[in-house]
């Protein structure tokens, strides 16, 4: 067939887009410019950006970043699953739409979108780091007048009615009493609504992210009275919270068992360490919910995960990793130094460490354990969380008449733009 003849040919749209729906965010959106055509369907169309979600996400072939805030660089994405995680290869930095990108806190991550606080919880915006769509949410206040503490908070997706919802939370003390306020927004709704305090619950000093799991925020709570650890979960489809049982370790077995009715109270901030009760709580690539804990004796941080979504007997020990061995952290205490923000079952998990500002990750290859590290030395870890790259935006819940078109006219300039040029300079 004569060369003429072939580029002349015209492709339907039908298989150009299934070509489009599997490759990469980054090379979609250096794609985006050429043409006009492919710019709107490629940035603008939500459509495509959900269809696009759904078929990586079911081929697993997401790409897993790291979002990090540091004070002397800003904001820049790691590469979680590159062999080269302690150099720059696997680095990209991003254009910030923050006024002081070193001094953010990162609320959630949610379908490649992060909640995030500048400061305090009144500048508060939804942004995508792989496109840099900027949703910016007005917070009402809280209604406590006195001085309040940043309690709870998270940020996920409701798939029965196509909505993104936010939960942030306070208390203010009165007394020997602290009293909560904790408050909803639905984005498809543009609302904020207060609800009901969950009961019997010890509120958190500071910042306390919730982990997305099932359509729910979940987060570790004290011992109830009967003794038994609990987790608090919030189903973000209902508004409701309730808890659900903390498994334990039998020390004969190691198996997880029910706890023993004569256990003793621990609280979660001072621990009684000859006692085994989890420390932290997250959520395994692939969205089952995971716990972790490190032994009386500081040698081992033991991994645990929730194989059947609300089946208490589906709790399963899958790994644990030695402190001094695998970690290379002899004599520190875990519990104060450590939070991990990525886990695998295969036993691939990244952490902060917070006594040396650096990253770790921790991967086992076959029989041999492998750790690298990132910020060796000179940088200030602010804020970490994990977030899967995608094109998906809130353009389609915004209302025109408040003010929608103008936020969303300037987030297309921000993609158009600086947000294709970062891609383009990374990894």
């Amino acid at each position: 067939m004569p060369v003429k003849k072939l580029f002349k040919r015209h492709i339907p749209e039908e298989m150009t887009l299934r070509i489009l729906y599997r490759l990469p965010v980054k090379s979609l959106i250096r794609f985006s410019c050429v043409s006009k055509q492919w710019l709107s369907k490629i940035i603008h169309d939500p459509e495509f950006a959900k269809t696009h979600y759904k078929l990586a996400r079911e081929q697993q072939t997401l790409s897993h970043r790291l979002l990090v805030s540091t004070q002397t660089s800003g904001l820049e994405s790691i590469d979680l699953e590159t062999r080269s995680f302690g150099d720059n290869s696997g680095v990209r930095r991003l254009s910030s739409p923050f006024n002081e990108p070193g001094h953010l806190r990162f609320l959630g991550s949610c379908n490649g979108l992060v909640f995030v606080c500048q400061g305090s919880y009144e500048n508060m915006s939804i942004w995508n780091p792989s496109t840099g769509f900027l949703h910016n949410l007005h917070f009402p206040g809280f209604l406590s007048q006195g001085e309040v503490t940043f309690s709870n908070h998270g940020f996920g997706y409701v798939s029965a009615t196509d909505d993104y919802k936010v939960l942030v939370a306070c208390y203010e003390r009165e007394g020997d009493e602290a009293i909560g306020e904790y408050l909803v927004y639905s984005l498809r709704a543009n609302a904020w609504a207060a609800i009901e305090d969950p009961p019997h619950y010890y509120l958190k000093t500071g910042y306390t992210q919730g982990a997305l799991s099932n359509e729910a925020l979940h987060w570790l709570d004290l011992l109830d009275e009967q003794h038994r650890q609990r987790i608090l979960v919030f189903d973000l489809a209902k508004e409701e919270f309730w808890y659900m049982l903390a498994p334990t370790f039998d020390e004969a077995d190691e198996e997880v068992g029910e706890l023993e009715e004569d256990a003793e109270v621990a609280d979660l901030e001072i621990m009684d360490m000859d006692q085994r009760y989890w420390t932290h709580i997250g959520v395994f690539l692939g969205g089952s919910l995971c716990l972790w804990l490190w032994t009386a004796d500081k040698m081992y941080i033991e991994f645990c995960v929730m194989k059947e979504y609300g089946v208490h007997n589906s709790w399963t020990k899958l790994f644990k990793y030695s402190v001094a061995d695998d970690l290379g952290l002899p004599d520190i205490n875990p519990l104060r130094c450590l939070k991990t923000v990525f886990h695998t079952e295969s036993g691939t998990v990244v952490a902060i460490y917070y006594d040396k500002n650096e990253l770790i990750r921790i991967e086992k290859l076959g029989n041999v354990v492998v750790t690298s590290r990132r910020h060796p030395a000179g940088e200030v870890l602010e804020e970490v969380v994990q977030y899967d790259e995608s094109l998906l935006s809130l353009i389609e819940y915004q209302n025109p008449t408040q003010g929608g078109n103008e936020e969303r006219d300037s987030t297309q300039k921000n993609e158009e733009g600086a947000s294709t040029k970062k891609n383009e300079e990374g990894a």
